[in-house]
């Protein structure tokens, strides 16, 4: 069910949608994502979202392009507090230009209005993870097994997960899960686990009180150096350097 101003269940996939135009389309887009356990958080204005994305959860962000707000400019900043959101823009001014700018600030995708909302679904359920049925892989018990890995990994990321023992609850081989995992992902294994260990890490980084031994053991690193060369290799800042960049940011907003 997709819900709009509502409290978010921890079990569901947050998307911010940042686009004026968005009652052309939002109609048929919660039709069609209808059953994937999404909520869908609306915003109009660019400044408003930059400032709900910086407070709550979410792993998607919709955006849209216009002359007036500069995507470029909302992904830099999307990108300096969680540098591996997903985004995918949408724009009714579109040029190959655009779209070469987009994917290379970080866009996973970049539709031009109007689009086929179809299309459009299908990209933001390949983004989440959400898989159609048994399109993909053939196998129901792969689909399975796989599935049942990506709830290990989100529900035991603290834990000392290795690749074989996600094979084996996939009930596939080593060598072919980590090929499979990586077909089906666009990433490998580990880094994929390493993603989610530091999208967590950028929570805790918010909070007071806790050292970098603390948010190190508490994300499933082993160590303060491994967390720490493993949080500079995905966001090219160290955990010091990216907590001050929030505390700059919370003093200039309330300046």
């Amino acid at each position: 069910m997709i819900c709009r101003g509502v409290s978010l269940e921890n079990n569901k996939y947050a998307i911010l949608l940042i686009d004026p135009d968005h009652e052309k389309y939002i109609k048929s887009l919660t039709e069609l994502l209808k059953g994937c356990s999404i909520h869908i958080t609306i915003k109009t204005n660019p400044e408003d979202a930059c400032g709900y994305f910086y407070h709550n959860k979410t792993d998607l962000v919709l955006l849209n392009h216009t002359k007036g707000y500069d995507s470029l400019e909302i992904i830099k900043f999307l990108k300096s507090v969680r540098p591996i959101m997903p985004v995918i823009i949408m724009t009714n001014c579109g040029s190959e230009d655009l779209a070469v700018s987009v994917f290379r600030s970080g866009a996973r995708d970049y539709f031009k209005k109007p689009f086929a909302i179809d299309e459009f679904c299908k990209s933001i359920k390949k983004t989440l993870g959400i898989r159609e049925g048994h399109n993909k892989i053939n196998s129901p018990q792969y689909i399975s097994g796989f599935e049942r890995v990506i709830m290990h990994i989100h529900e035991n990321y603290n834990s000392n997960i290795m690749l074989s023992d996600a094979a084996k609850l996939a009930g596939m081989s080593t060598s072919s899960f980590g090929r499979a995992f990586k077909k089906e992902t666009g990433i490998t294994f580990v880094k994929y686990l390493n993603n989610i260990r530091i999208a967590k890490a950028m929570d805790l980084l918010k909070e007071e009180g806790l050292s970098m031994n603390d948010i190190a053991y508490t994300c499933g690193f082993s160590n303060q150096f491994h967390f720490t060369r493993t949080f500079r290799k995905i966001t090219n800042k160290s955990p010091l350097t990216f907590k001050r960049t929030l505390s700059k940011h919370l003093i200039n907003n309330s300046e």
